[in-house]
């Protein structure tokens, strides 16, 4: 007997009051799901085939959005098969004020493999202390202007006045070591031409950040 799934969708990013629902047959397949979804309004300008889809299984609260979904990490994870049907993908009913499905689309440009990866960067601003690094948390598709955006958030106060674009940035590869100091101070960015603020963070880290290591250097014009 076909039995109706009713999935709760959400676009990667976007706040859980704009989760919306899509009903679909457990006979039909991922690619179906992507069509369904490409009816609702916001994806009505993209290629069905560029949506990638992930399982997920959230409770719908009011932890949803500070617990959860900003500690997603669907780089771990592939996105669904267009060929797999619903009952293979959801094996038992998919739970009620649950959240089932997180979509992001394909920009043009943008590898496949890089489409969904989000990547956490260390950062430092020139002349502070090494226990001063922090972390930002940014989605391979967006750009280095985004990344600044990003930061000037961070750190509201050190940067109160100024605006994210007289941000300089420089990617680094310095692993955070007993030699870390060492090699900071021997950084000469002056010789070094800062990210421009169109390059796609894909373009920037071609591979993956290396766990505890400094990835960008910050100043203020």
């Amino acid at each position: 007997m076909i039995s109706k799934f009713n999935l709760n969708c959400l676009f990667l990013g976007d706040h859980p009051r704009n989760i919306f629902p899509v009903k679909i047959a457990s006979t039909d397949t991922v690619g179906d799901l992507k069509d369904l979804i490409k009816e609702k309004p916001a994806f009505r300008d993209l290629a069905a085939d560029t949506l990638q889809l992930w399982k997920v299984d959230l409770l719908v609260d009011d932890t949803l959005e500070r617990n959860h979904l900003d500690e997603l990490e669907l780089d771990h994870k592939k996105p669904l098969s267009p060929v797999d049907e619903m009952f293979e993908v959801f094996d038992s009913p998919p739970q009620h004020k649950h959240l089932h499905i997180v979509v992001q689309p394909l920009l043009a440009g943008v590898p496949r493999q890089a489409g969904h990866l989000s990547m956490k960067l260390n950062c430092l601003v020139s002349g502070d202390h090494p226990c001063d690094i922090f972390q930002v948390k940014i989605v391979s598709t967006e750009v280095v202007s985004n990344l600044k955006d990003l930061i000037k958030e961070k750190n509201k106060h050190e940067f109160d006045g100024f605006d994210a674009k007289s941000l300089k940035l420089w990617k680094v590869d310095l692993p955070i070591d007993d030699t870390f100091k060492d090699n900071l101070n021997k950084l000469e960015l002056h010789h070094k031409k800062p990210l421009s603020p169109v390059d796609g963070i894909f373009e920037v880290f071609d591979s993956p950040p290396q766990h505890k290591h400094l990835h960008i250097v910050v100043r203020h014009q």
